[in-house]
This record gives C-alpha cells, sequence and structure tokens, in this order.
C-alpha cells in the first residue's frame, strides 16, 4: 500500500509541475505507473528520479506517433472531400476507419518489435536486472498505452473535431 502511495504522489507532483509550467507535453504513461509501482517495489525516491529521466523520450515517442496518425486520418479525409463523399457523419467515419486501417499495420509492427525486446528484460534475473525491470516497465506501458491512444482514442476525437469543424456546417449548406 506504500508503493500505491508514493506512486500516487509522484504522479499527482508531476500533474502541478505540468500546470506549473515546469514541464512542457504531458506524458501519457501515467496510467500504467501503478503496475510497476507494485510489482516491482519501487521506492518514491527510485520512481521519482525515472519519471524524470524517461518523460522527455517518451513524450517525444507519443506526439510523434499522434502525429502520424493525425497525418493518415488527414489524408483519408481529403482524398473523401477531394472525391465529393463527404455529406455525412457515416461518410466522415468512414474516411477516418480508412485511414486509421492503414495506420494500423505500421504501428502495430513498432509495437510488436518493442515488446519482443523489452519483454524478455522482465524475466532477467542476472546482475543488473532490477535496474533494467525499473526501466522496462515503463517503456511497456507506454507503448501499450501509446498504442490504444493512437488506435482508439485519437480516431474519435479527430472525429468529432472534424464533424463539428468542417463536416456538420456542410451539410447544413448542402
Amino acid at each position: 500500500m506504500k508503493n500505491l502511495a508514493a506512486g500516487l504522489e509522484a504522479v499527482h507532483r508531476r500533474h502541478h509541475e505540468i500546470e506549473d509550467g515546469d514541464v512542457g507535453f504531458v506524458g501519457l504513461r501515467e496510467p500504467h505507473r501503478f503496475l510497476s509501482v507494485g510489482r516491482l517495489g519501487d521506492d518514491l525516491e527510485a520512481l521519482a528520479l525515472e519519471e524524470h529521466a524517461e518523460s522527455l523520450s517518451h513524450d517525444v515517442v507519443v506526439v510523434g506517433t499522434g502525429v502520424f496518425m493525425l497525418l493518415y486520418l488527414d489524408l483519408a479525409y481529403k482524398q473523401a472531400r477531394e472525391d465529393g463523399r463527404m455529406r455525412s457523419a457515416e461518410d466522415l467515419h468512414h474516411a477516418i476507419m480508412q485511414g486509421a486501417v492503414k495506420r494500423l499495420r505500421p504501428k502495430f509492427m513498432t509495437v510488436a518489435t518493442m515488446f519482443v525486446g523489452l519483454v524478455p528484460i522482465m524475466w532477467a534475473t542476472g546482475t543488473g536486472a532490477d535496474v533494467m525491470k525499473r526501466i522496462a516497465a515503463p517503456m511497456i506501458g507506454g507503448i501499450l498505452t501509446s498504442f490504444l491512444m493512437e488506435l482508439v482514442v485519437y480516431p474519435p476525437l479527430y472525429q468529432l473535431w472534424k464533424w463539428h469543424g468542417d463536416v456538420k456546417s456542410a451539410a447544413r449548406i448542402a
């Protein structure tokens, strides 16, 4: 229970650092932090040090992959609009699904490759394994979180944004 409280405190502290403007982009890997806190026996100092060391690199990955998804969605949306297939919410949904499906294979291959490299570290028992596990656990969680965000969260947000911004008003005019 002590480790869970330490994890909650570290996430809360990071949230306030972000609000104060000391940290740039909000990292999306916090949801999985509680898994590593309980199983790996992290203490508050190690957790804070690990969080600081990995935040920049993970945030760059999340932003980068999110931008790629946005690119795929934008290309599919623009193609559907140019072809005159953007008249309803269903047309918008179909265009977004086309873009997301095109992004699925490259994203899945990247995630699978990273898992193949990182998951064996979680079973390591040799010298330095405890340090390597503390590094690998948040990376695995971050990769999984990024995968879910990119394929489950971003497309519906994009659909809401485009529907209320472009398609809905164009549908009323037509």
